[in-house]
C-alpha cells in the first residue's frame, strides 16, 4: 500500500487533520476543559470528517478515519442532548427563545435542500436525514421541558430528563425495528414505517440520552474519573471489551434473525467508545484557532458534504482513478463551502434577528 499513491496521498491528508486537531493540546491542571465549547468544537471537527470520509465511496483503504462514523454521530447526538440540558439548566431565558434553537437548524437544511433540488441532487444523501431527527429531538425536548420541567429529582434527573431519556430510548427501538431486514427497502414501506425510515439513527440516538445524563452529572463523573484507579479501570476495560464486541457485531451484522443481537453490540460499543474517548481526553485542553473554523462550520459542512460528493462524482472520474485526490478535494471543497454557507447564515441571523 505504501506505493499506492493515492493511498500516501489520503493518509497523510487524514494524519495531517488529525495533528491540526490537537495542535496545542495541553495538560488542564483545574480540568475545566472536558465539555467546554473548544472541547466540542475539537470533537466535532474530528466527527464530521470521519462522516464525509465514510460518505465519499473511495473505499475504506483511502478512508482509514472513516470507519468511526457511527461513533461520530453518536457524539453529534450526545452533544445535542448536553447542550440542550445544560443551556436549560443555566439560562433562564433559554427556553424562552427556544424557538430561535430549533430555526438554526431547520433554516441550514431548507436551503441545502434547495440547492440540492436545484441540481437535480439526491436529496438525503450524506446522512442529511440527521437533521430531522435533531429538529424532532428538539421539538419533543422543548415540549417535555415545558409541560415536566423542573418537577422533582431522582439520581439528579428532574421529571423531564427521564421522560427525555425514555423517549429517546423508545425512538431508538422504533427505529430498530423498522429498520429491520424484513423491511429494509424504505419505499415500500407507509404511515410510520416510512416515517421512521425517513428519520433514522437509531442505535446513534441513544448518544442524546447520554448526553442528557451528562448534563446533569458532569461535575460527579469528572470527580469519578480524577482518581487514576477509577479512570485506569475504565479504560482498560473498554479497550479489553471492544475488541471482541467489535469481532462480534462483523460476524452478526446484515444477518436477519441477530438484528437485536447487532443493535445490541452497537449500543454498548457506543457506549464504550464514548467513555474511552472521555477517559483519554480527560484532564486536556484542546483547542487552536484553526480546528476551531472547522469545528464551527461543521454542521454547514455535515449538510453539504454529499452534494460535493454528488457534484464531483458526476463532473470528474476521479473517485475511480484517482481515490486518494477524490479524498483530499470532497474535504476541502465542502470545508470551502461549509464557510461560505456558515457566513451567509451568519448575516442573514443578523437581518432577521434570530
Amino acid at each position: 500500500m505504501l506505493s499506492d499513491p493515492n493511498f500516501l496521498l489520503s493518509s497523510l491528508f487524514q494524519l495531517a487533520f488529525v495533528a491540526l486537531a490537537f495542535c496545542g493540546a495541553r495538560r488542564d491542571g483545574e480540568d475545566r476543559s472536558f465539555m467546554s465549547r473548544d472541547y466540542t468544537c475539537v470533537l466535532k471537527a474530528l466527527c464530521c470528517f470521519s462522516v464525509i470520509l465514510a460518505h465519499t465511496g473511495a473505499g475504506e483503504k483511502y478512508c482509514v478515519l472513516g470507519f468511526v462514523h457511527w461513533i461520530a454521530v453518536s457524539l453529534f447526538f450526545l452533544f445535542s442532548g448536553y447542550g440542550l440540558s445544560y443551556s436549560a439548566a443555566n439560562r433562564p431565558d433559554y427556553m424562552g427563545a427556544f424557538h430561535k434553537r430549533i430555526l438554526k437548524v431547520a433554516v441550514p437544511l431548507i436551503l441545502v435542500i434547495a440547492l440540492k433540488e436545484a441540481f437535480s441532487c439526491d436529496i438525503w444523501s450524506g446522512g442529511m436525514g440527521y437533521m430531522l431527527v435533531a429538529i424532532l429531538f428538539y421539538a419533543v425536548f422543548f415540549f417535555v421541558r415545558r409541560v415536566f420541567g423542573g418537577q422533582d429529582r431522582v439520581w439528579g434527573l428532574d421529571m423531564a430528563d427521564r421522560i427525555l431519556v425514555v423517549l429517546t430510548i423508545l425512538y431508538s427501538l422504533a427505529v430498530q425495528f423498522f429498520h429491520d431486514s424484513r423491511m429494509a427497502d424504505g419505499r415500500k414501506q407507509t404511515g410510520i414505517a416510512a416515517f421512521l425510515f425517513l428519520f433514522g439513527w437509531g442505535c446513534q440516538s441513544l448518544g442524546f440520552a447520554y448526553g442528557i445524563i451528562l448534563a446533569r452529572k458532569l461535575r460527579p463523573f469528572k470527580d469519578f474519573l480524577a482518581r487514576r484507579r477509577n479512570a485506569v479501570i475504565l479504560l482498560a476495560g473498554c479497550l479489553a471489551l471492544l475488541p471482541f464486541l467489535a469481532v462480534a457485531y462483523l460476524r452478526t451484522r446484515d444477518v436477519f434473525f441477530v438484528s437485536w443481537t447487532e443493535y445490541a453490540l452497537r449500543a454498548v460499543m457506543v457506549l464504550l467508545a464514548l467513555l474511552a474517548c472521555a477517559v483519554l481526553s480527560q484532564g486536556l485542553r484542546l483547542g487552536n484557532p484553526a480546528i476551531r473554523l472547522v469545528g464551527s462550520v461543521s454542521a454547514e459542512m455535515f449538510l453539504l458534504h454529499g452534494f460535493v460528493i454528488e457534484m464531483l462524482e458526476r463532473h470528474t472520474d476521479l473517485c475511480q482513478t484517482w481515490p486518494g485526490l477524490f479524498v483530499v478535494l470532497v474535504c476541502l471543497m465542502t470545508f470551502v463551502t461549509g464557510v461560505l454557507l456558515h457566513t451567509f447564515l451568519t448575516h442573514l441571523y443578523r437581518l432577521i434577528k434570530l
